[in-house]
């Protein structure tokens, strides 16, 4: 899916999360509707370009941080499920 794909279907999410590296709000701190539809969205290695940080930002996605710790493309995507699932009372 390219990233103009994965942009149209963060629409159809009640939020709309993208991890980076360089900056955001911890998870903590982002309002997570109950029972919401979560679009998380993990870049490859080598971190998103800013001007598409600009793009989602622009969509309403919400920029986060997973601390201070550069998290592998493979791993990223469980620690921040599993830190959403903490959050919401899923776990």
């Amino acid at each position: 899916m390219s990233f103009d794909e994965c942009l149209k279907e963060m629409a159809a999410m009640d939020l709309g999360i993208v991890c980076y590296e360089k900056g955001g709000v911890s998870l903590k701190d982002i309002d997570i509707p109950e029972s919401s539809k979560i679009g998380l969205f993990i870049g490859s290695e080598g971190g998103f370009e800013p001007s598409e940080i600009g793009k989602l930002e622009e969509s309403g996605v919400k920029k986060v941080w997973l601390g201070d710790r550069i998290l592998r493309c493979e791993t990223a995507p469980i620690a921040a499920t599993a830190i959403i699932m903490f959050l919401t009372g899923n776990m």
